[in-house]
């Protein structure tokens, strides 16, 4: 029993080190957890990917790249969400696939990662993880879109995916809170967003320097194409922040001077 045990312990250890869940990486740096079942010349097929869930170890009986089987023969659909998995817990986390296959343009990604494994059991000590990178990505000189190396693009991509990640602008958010409400409150229905507008269009018009980044990203710090990447999406983020914050700002500042009018 307690060799049984130790087996499966070991399993579970190096279930640890895997991220079964396949990746694709859009050319705006979005990473998108999948399941990826196809790509052709044209489109990437995938399913995608519900919230993380957990489940007791003590229930499961065996563990597939696609599937959990549990000890009381039903069977659930999943990839594992490794990032979340404590080895010393009692819980497996994974992520149940959706039903329905999508269906996407190709020429949306710069990559797809896909990762594969062999059928996990509890007499196992070892396992083998095949992880493979495709890159969907392809330079076309007659298309803006596309003028830019492999090479290129993949600092660009890695570059947004940084900002995506790492990059905050608190600033942005507390600017929009401010001139939203002091619009809403000080000039009439008319005027009331202008102060806002500008805001958002100073902000916006502002490309941030580089800042926080990823471990992964060391190596790309000093590339010309990753900073611009950052700097593009960290620009995006300042706007979209100021944007959020000062729009329900400006409706709250509006009911402000109309109940204080009112009254």
């Amino acid at each position: 029993m307690i060799k049984k045990h130790l087996l499966l312990l070991l399993v579970f250890i190096c279930l640890s080190s895997l991220k079964a869940q396949d990746i694709l990486l859009t050319l705006t740096g979005k990473e998108v957890p999948c399941a990826i079942n196809k790509v052709d010349t044209f489109f990437v097929f995938y399913n995608p990917l519900g919230p993380i869930e957990s489940i007791e170890k003590s229930l499961v009986s065996k563990i597939t790249p696609r599937k959990l089987i549990l000890k009381d023969g039903s069977e659930k659909n999943v990839v594992f969400d490794l990032a979340a998995y404590d080895v010393k817990g009692p819980y497996v986390f994974y992520r149940e696939m959706g039903k329905t296959e999508k269906r996407k343009d190709r020429y949306n990604y710069f990559s797809c990662t896909m990762n594969s494994f062999d059928t996990l059991l509890p007499g196992q000590d070892t396992i083998l993880l095949v992880q493979r990178e495709k890159v969907l990505y392809a330079q076309d000189s007659l298309h803006k879109k596309f003028d830019f190396t492999i090479e290129e693009q993949r600092a660009y991509t890695y570059g947004r995916r940084s900002a995506r990640k790492n990059f905050t602008s608190p600033w942005s958010t507390m600017g929009g809170i401010a001139t939203g409400f002091a619009g809403g409150v000080i000039l009439n229905f008319f005027y009331a967003a202008a102060p806002a507008v500008i805001y958002c269009t100073v902000n916006g018009s502002i490309k941030p320097q580089v800042g926080p980044t990823s471990q992964v990203d060391q190596e790309y710090l000093t590339n010309e194409f990753f900073i611009e990447g950052y700097r593009s999406q960290a620009r995006l983020l300042k706007i979209q922040n100021s944007v959020l914050s000062a729009v329900p700002s400006l409706a709250l500042g509006m009911l402000v001077r109309y109940f204080s009018t009112v009254n």
